[in-house]
């Protein structure tokens, strides 16, 4: 009797998983990126990286499933293999080391929507190689593209590393400038540092 029973759990067991596509899950149409995303008691999302970890290119979304995404959660992408990121216009706050150990990681483009960003977001954003024998740790991050204008940047709450953060920063100008900086523009959908700007 209890081997019928085992045998009958166990036809029932395969019988579903096979029902289901094999016990595949399937794949959130609001969510094709496999990101991590938090309730607040604001009744809006922070982002993580959940299940997108290995992932080349991540867009942060400006809403999920009807609902504002308004930060990136501190430390929400620590470790990610990731080489570019989107934010999307809407998302306000980027948390203390978002992209912490992102040792991949070469451009970002920021909204103009950002209000606050928190400390060390890009803290060991390095890759390290042999050079003649020598141990050489080198910056992987080498533009940040910001959506708005330098006024607009002077705005934001920077916890600190300004400094750090100014030495990567364009600033959006979809015109030739006219003055001297960093500033960079689409070019058939990718950001581009504007040449001898």
């Amino acid at each position: 009797m209890k081997k019928k029973l085992l045998f009958t759990a166990l036809a029932a067991l395969t019988l579903s998983l096979v029902s289901c596509g094999g016990g595949e899950p399937a794949i959130d149409q609001d969510n094709p990126q496999s990101l991590a995303f938090y309730p607040t008691d604001e009744g809006t999302y922070l982002v993580a990286q959940g299940e997108s970890k290995l992932l080349s290119h991540i867009e942060i979304p400006s809403t999920y499933k009807g609902k504002k995404v308004t930060g990136i959660m501190e430390q929400g992408f620590d470790g990610s293999k990731v080489k570019s990121v989107v934010i999307s216009e809407g998302v306000a706050s980027i948390d203390a080391r978002a992209f912490h150990g992102c040792t991949s990681l070469v451009s970002i483009v920021m909204p103009s929507s950002i209000a606050s960003i928190g400390r060390d977001i890009f803290n060991g954003c390095t890759h390290t190689y042999l050079r003649d024998g020598e141990i050489i740790s080198e910056w992987s991050l080498i533009h940040i593209f910001y959506k708005g204008s330098s006024s607009d940047w002077a705005a934001v709450n920077i916890i600190e590393d300004s400094y750090f953060l100014s030495q990567f920063l364009y600033f959006y100008s979809e015109a030739t400038p006219s003055q001297a900086g960093n500033y960079w523009h689409y070019i058939n959908g990718a950001p581009t540092a504007w040449e001898n700007a």
